[in-house]
């Protein structure tokens, strides 16, 4: 809609861009140093031209498919960081050879698994195109700002900050005069007149020393087992080896885990071929697994994604969907968390059922804890008559083929294995 440079396409499954006749030969000319140049090692999407043809274009490249579209209001703290880092060091590289990204926005990365990826190539541009003071100021705003305040223990205001897209309180406040140079050792460093290369690797230097602090949580000490590979499953507890058994006959290829804790099922599935998101509203369950998955190259990427509270459409004309479709998998997992949405948040089975179902394309794996499981009998001394085993597989039944019910542990809990999603 507002890229002069070129329109990005899909086609069977693969993503293409059109270049515009002004600029064929200036991305031609990129895509043929980027490799050697070390532009994709730090961070740009791989692409190459096509022998495509489209109408009123002169050039077609395509882009490698990053698998998800994900938000900067999803990502974990480190991933943010990962993020913000992505963005300099590519600027820094493409700088010294005189080139630059005129933008500083995160909604130009993508994650592939926990590396990310600058996605647009049409803001590689002459560095003689760069307005230092815009590019600070985006960079700041979007990505330094909710990354610093990470860093200063304030995780729910950087989390209401990363909720916004270019409208919100958030960017209204930080951009009073008051504020216009916070945080103020970057905008120290920004402000220099040595060659913008050098600023860009010590603000870099600056995003690396920052150290976000852990945030406590009521599941951040959860005893999940860790996850050590597939050859002994003995050690893990019945649900886990149940959980191994369904996916590794699972034939979808993309996994969605909610509630993962420390990420084990994530893991699990990510062992067995799959491309895992992995979602929680504990930061330093994210953090320290995002951390993990980077230094293992495991195709995971924990996310935060509040289930009850999803972020909606956002951007020009609210051009980037949902999260309820954005973050959609063939397999979908929600293990130890219906009774949580049910008992504490008042939430019907049936909306449960529906949301989770939304987020489905084939199958659901879904445990459900039942009143009179030895962590939930403490908790009323009396309980909602609908919630019952059998309401909720009547509530699943609706919107899949078919429920298994297989015994969990502790007894009484139960997985449900629900197959063929109607309407996917």
């Amino acid at each position: 809609m507002v890229d002069p440079v070129g329109r990005v396409f899909h086609r069977e499954g693969r993503v293409f861009r059109a270049i515009s006749p002004p600029y064929g030969a200036f991305v031609r000319d990129i895509v043929a140093r980027a490799p050697a140049r070390g532009w994709l090692e730090a961070g740009l999407v791989p692409t190459w031209t096509t022998d495509l043809q489209v109408q009123g274009f002169e050039t077609v490249v395509e882009h490698k498919r990053i698998p998800f579209v994900t938000l900067r209001g999803e990502w974990s703290g480190e991933g943010l960081r990962a993020a913000a880092l992505c963005i300099l060091q590519l600027q820094a590289a493409l700088l010294r050879d005189g080139l630059c990204l005129k933008d500083a926005h995160p909604w130009n990365v993508l994650f592939d698994g926990p590396v990310p990826r600058f996605i647009d190539w049409g803001s590689i541009r002459p560095a003689s195109e760069l307005n230092r003071e815009f590019w600070y100021q985006e960079f700041r705003r979007f990505l330094l700002a909710p990354l610093y305040l990470f860093s200063r223990g304030r995780h729910r205001l950087a989390r209401t900050m990363l909720r916004e897209h270019s409208m919100g309180a958030g960017n209204e406040l930080i951009d009073l005069p008051a504020l216009r140079r916070w945080p103020r050792a970057p905008a120290t460093l920004s402000a220099v007149n040595d060659p913008f290369e050098q600023v860009v690797d010590r603000l870099a230097d600056y995003v690396e020393q920052l150290r976000l602090p852990d945030v406590p949580g009521e599941w951040e000490k959860y005893p999940q087992p860790a996850f050590e590979g597939l050859r002994d499953m003995s050690r893990l507890r019945l649900k886990d080896r149940l959980v191994h058994q369904v996916l590794e006959n699972d034939p979808g290829k993309t996994l969605l885990d909610i509630g993962t804790n420390g990420g084990l099922h994530a893991l699990i599935g990510v062992a067995l071929g799959k491309t895992a998101l992995a979602c929680d509203i504990e930061e330093t369950c994210l953090n320290r697994l995002y951390l993990g998955a980077a230094h293992a190259q495991a195709n995971v990427l924990p996310l935060y994604h509040d289930f009850l509270w999803p972020i909606g459409e956002s951007g020009l004309f609210n051009a980037i969907p949902g999260a309820m479709s954005r973050l959609r998998c063939d397999t979908v997992l929600a293990m130890a968390i219906t009774h949580h949405i049910a008992l504490r948040y008042h939430v019907s089975l049936e909306s449960i059922a529906d949301n989770l179902h939304r987020m489905c394309r084939r199958r659901l794996i879904v445990e459900f804890v039942p009143a009179q499981d030895v962590h939930v009998a403490t908790w009323s001394e009396r309980f909602p008559d609908w919630y019952r085993l059998e309401v909720f597989v009547a509530a699943l039944s609706k919107r899949f083929a078919d429920v298994t019910v297989l015994p969990s542990d502790p007894a009484p809990r139960v997985v449900l294995v629900c197959e063929g999603a109607r309407g996917a």
